[in-house]
């Protein structure tokens, strides 16, 4: 635990392809989090967890903030969809979408792979700056 008589704790979080994620505590323990409870983490993104039942086994916790990413850059497809741009992650543990909310790239169609920035999410939605085309 990071704090006596506390329940959160750091850890690295390994990410699978159905959007779950486990972080171990030790070499006998992790703790699950749930799809719904990963916010804005990636794959083996550095961190803070809080422990919401200590009774489940596995324990069962929420992130409550990314430490430190794994990385910095995500490689991805294109796909429009009602006018807004999106990027499919190559990586199949990557389990979501991120939306590209101002593009400097205007020709950009379905299919285009790109190299993007993870931004702050708003509200749940990933956002993301394109680098390169």
């Amino acid at each position: 635990m990071l704090f006596e008589n506390s329940n959160l704790i750091v850890g690295t979080i390994l990410v699978t392809t159905k959007g779950h994620g486990f972080v171990r505590i030790d070499d006998d323990n992790e703790i699950k989090i749930p799809e719904s409870k990963i916010r804005d983490a990636v794959n083996k993104d550095k961190v803070l967890v809080n422990i919401i039942n200590n009774k489940s086994n596995p324990k069962e916790g929420e992130i409550v903030r990314v430490i430190e990413r794994s990385q910095e850059n995500i490689v991805g497809t294109v796909k429009i969809v009602k006018k807004k741009i999106m990027v499919v992650p190559d990586d199949n543990k990557l389990n979501f979408e991120v939306e590209i909310p101002k593009c400097d790239y205007p020709n950009l169609v379905d299919g285009h792979k790109v190299v993007i920035e993870l931004l702050t999410p708003i509200k749940n939605i990933r956002l993301g700056k394109i680098i390169k085309v």
